[in-house]
């Protein structure tokens, strides 16, 4: 399991395979799980970065309602 940290708040990703980098990215209430079915074919051909929003999965519950904003979550996909 991979953790990169914004601020305090401890996000989670994994990669898998290599080539063009495709950032995947789950819906409200998932997880980077819900990309399972799909990893094994396009890491064929493609670099694959799964990670999980704020509040989901196995990245940090930051109390504050503020670390949810759509700011904080591009943040988070830059990193």
């Amino acid at each position: 399991m991979s953790y990169v940290k914004n601020g305090n708040v401890s996000i989670y990703y994994e990669a898998h395979g290599s080539g063009p980098a495709v950032l995947l990215t789950h819906g409200y209430a998932a997880s980077a799980r819900m990309w399972e079915p799909q990893v094994g074919p396009l890491s064929q051909k493609y670099k694959l970065i799964l990670w999980e929003m704020r509040g989901h999965g196995r990245s940090d519950s930051p109390e504050d309602p503020a670390e949810y904003s759509e700011a904080r979550t591009m943040e988070d996909m830059k990193l």
